[in-house]
């Protein structure tokens, strides 16, 4: 039997899983991060969708990543994900016709209706300010995107497409002149995505920097957690809180780094030695120690230093700056290199 054929059925549909696994922890690891702005996460699935009582809508969607500001509603937008992984076929590109068929006899389940299916979910009551400046509808693959695709999406989205590869777009979505150009103008088509063991090794690299416990055993708990969620069972929605409750945690202060607890300080008064101080730390590069010890150290390595004695004084304080955990291995950056020291 040829290798092509070993791979159908079952094994392909496991892979496809797993890559789906792999890119959704991938992407809940960043609700740890506030930078990225990512509030919650759900799979197979949108958090609204019990309020819409359509869930035909939502069956293209098998993440939705939601960026929510609280202070200004007008800033909150939200990432409706497909997700498309193939074992056999990783050089076939996705071309208009393909993106646009069906298998089915009756009714239709392209990719490109179902995308659709939830772009028109997610406009209900809403006008088109709002959805433009709020909404993105992704198709992300580890297949590249066909040129021909690209330039059509392009095209439709300015207006310009006509004849057939109009027809077969417009026939495709099921969606009228002004919701085309519209779906058109939020889709991002994001082709050659990593592969399942790229991505696994990106998700372990990214809990190695989270954590100073045995990786591999974290790595292979938050897989179970996200098989958990595609369960018939599952939650679906994923927020910084639950993952946390995945490591533990019930703040983020056993992280690394851990989250800041220096406040910014307002009505400031001039100081000299205040200024004297602010220029030292921008020609030195500091450390600084914080976490629920309420300890706040500042370093610099000076010319000549010794890092070695430099660990030694500011030891007994880490425990106390929420800095380590169980597995008693520190990690901290001084002047700007990585060191690890393994105390007892």
């Amino acid at each position: 039997m040829s290798r092509s054929l070993d791979v159908l059925g079952a094994p392909a549909s496991n892979a496809g899983d797993e890559f789906h696994e792999a890119w959704a922890l991938g992407n809940a690891l960043k609700l740890l991060d506030p930078a990225t702005g990512l509030t919650e996460l759900t799979v197979e699935g949108v958090r609204d969708a019990a309020e819409t009582r359509d869930d035909a809508n939502w069956d293209g969607v098998d993440c939705a990543l939601y960026f929510d500001d609280n202070e200004n509603h007008e800033n909150s937008r939200v990432e409706l994900v497909q997700l498309k992984y193939s074992v056999t076929g990783q050089h076939k590109s996705w071309t208009l016709a393909r993106f646009c068929a069906s298998t089915k006899k009756t009714g239709n389940n392209s990719v490109a209706r179902r995308l659709a299916d939830a772009f028109r979910g997610a406009i209900k009551g809403k006008d088109t300010g709002q959805v433009k400046a709020s909404l993105s509808i992704k198709l992300v693959t580890n297949q590249p995107i066909a040129k021909n695709l690209q330039n059509t999406i392009a095209k439709a989205k300015n207006s310009e497409l006509q004849g057939d590869d109009y027809d077969t777009l417009k026939r495709a979505t099921g969606l009228g002149k002004n919701q085309l150009i519209q779906f058109c103008a939020l889709l991002s088509l994001e082709g050659d995505e990593n592969a399942r063991a790229e991505l696994r090794e990106q998700n372990t690299n990214a809990i190695a920097e989270l954590i100073l416990s045995p990786v591999k055993d974290m790595v292979d708990n938050l897989r179970v957690r996200i098989q958990e969620l595609l369960g018939p069972e599952g939650n679906r929605a994923v927020k910084r809180d639950t993952v946390l409750s995945w490591f533990n945690l019930g703040r983020g202060q056993g992280l690394f780094p851990c989250e800041p607890q220096l406040e910014p300080l307002s009505e400031v008064i001039p100081r000299t030695i205040t200024e004297t101080l602010a220029s030292e730390v921008q020609k030195h590069s500091p450390v600084a120690l914080h976490g629920k010890g309420a300890v706040e150290r500042v370093r610099s390595d000076h010319e000549g230093g010794c890092w070695e004695s430099s660990w030694t004084r500011l030891q007994a304080s880490m425990s106390n700056a929420g800095c380590s955990d169980s597995a008693t291995n520190l990690r901290w950056f001084f002047c700007g290199k990585e060191r690890r020291q393994n105390h007892k």
